[in-house]
């Protein structure tokens, strides 16, 4: 749904249309210097909508009007990602004012949620959770309600795109650079860079040398952080030619469970000394030379069963496939990142978190890292059953 835009009109052998195209962008912490990078891959998955938000300010710039820009020209317009066609697909298509001179600023975000008049058409059956808080006569940038899905198979990446002002500045439409960003020029598109609004967050596990030889299974029967922020307000910031995110508002401690190397989307927050990472699990390791200090664990017997069920607090001289089950809990802000050997005591946007529980001779060790968003890595990993 879009505002009507009076004074628009153009010739009709002079009419453009205003079309899209969408990027990510990268927050790099490996293989170069840390800080953000543009890179271009398609953002939005096939069949998929984003919502566009566009300023008509006539021939002033995005400044020149602050305070007064309203989304004129397109409201919460849905634009939707067609693969086959390799376009981004909306109605009714807008064009490009006559004035050369004429501005049109725009905005985006992902996933987009259908809204009639400032309100939701059907956000209870909405798997985004995303609720613009712009409305068709508001001025400024929107800001977003946002709550994270409880179900990790219905957490989507919600995603803000940079704010570009002051298009056209020259009507180049046939003198693309191929280059997959704005700078202030209008080729044929209209080009998005995204940003990630949530944190990615993943628990692994790896075995130190010094046991894995050894270990036989390792078994979880529970991954849950507690006191997490499950809602907030985001907020558009610009500040040009930086357009930023920060998050408002938060509220809703929440517990969430995880199971292990699959991530979840969550919200970018400060860890709260009652944030508490609590793993129930349940390790198996044979014991051939007493190296191994865990107690209250049970040995038993690879047939025969003659050390079944037994106690056993010294190992020495003693085979078997070692059992050792216990609980244990850490809180949250004080595992320290790998990186730096500060803790990580901050969630932010774009950002994406992995923590390593480490099995090691005589204890499990906790640690958390900050990597690219997209990172995959060849890390070795432990054979895990997930209960």
């Amino acid at each position: 749904m879009a505002c009507s835009s009076e004074g628009l009109d153009v010739q009709e052998q002079k009419q453009r249309s205003v079309s899209f195209d969408t990027y990510t962008a990268r927050f790099l912490t490996r293989g170069g210097d840390a800080g953000t990078t543009r890179t271009a891959v398609d953002a939005i998955p096939n069949g998929r909508s984003i919502g566009v938000y566009a300023y008509y300010h006539d021939d002033s710039f995005w400044f020149t009007k602050a305070g007064f820009n309203e989304p004129n020209f397109m409201w919460n317009q849905q634009v939707t990602y067609r693969e086959d066609f390799g376009v981004f697909d909306y109605t009714p298509v807008k064009y490009w004012p006559n004035e050369e001179s004429d501005k049109v600023s725009f905005i985006a975000y992902y996933p987009h949620t259908p809204m009639d008049d400032g309100v939701p058409i059907d956000l209870a059956t909405s798997p985004t959770g995303v609720l613009p808080q712009l409305d068709i006569y508001d001025v400024g940038l929107p800001t977003f309600l946002f709550a994270v899905k409880d179900n990790v198979a219905e957490q989507e990446d919600f995603m803000v795109s940079d704010l570009i002002t002051d298009l056209p500045v020259s009507r180049a439409i046939d003198d693309d650079p191929n280059e997959p960003f704005n700078n202030l020029t209008v080729y044929d598109k209209v080009r998005f860079v995204f940003h990630h609004a949530l944190s990615m967050v993943e628990f692994r596990v790896v075995a130190d040398d010094d046991i894995a030889a050894d270990l036989v299974d390792f078994q979880v029967k529970s991954l849950t952080v507690t006191d997490i922020k499950s809602c907030g307000l985001l907020k558009t910031l610009y500040n040009n030619p930086v357009t930023s995110l920060r998050w408002e508002v938060q509220y809703v401690p929440h517990t969430y469970h995880f199971h292990l190397s699959e991530p979840q989307l969550l919200l970018p927050q400060t860890l709260v000394d009652e944030a508490m990472l609590t793993l129930d699990y349940e390790l198996e390791f044979n014991n051939n030379n007493s190296v191994y200090q865990y107690i209250d664990g049970t040995l038993k017997d690879k047939g025969g069963g003659k050390f079944d069920d037994e106690p056993v607090l010294d190992l020495d001289g003693l085979k078997g496939v070692y059992t050792y089950a216990n609980t244990a809990s850490v809180q949250l802000n004080t595992l320290k990142n790998t990186a730096t050997g500060l803790p990580l005591t901050e969630w932010q946007y774009n950002h994406r978190y992995i923590y390593t529980i480490r099995l090691r001779a005589n204890r499990i060790d906790f640690t958390g890292e900050v990597v690219e968003w997209g990172y995959a890595d060849d890390m070795p990993t432990v054979e895990i059953k997930d209960e």
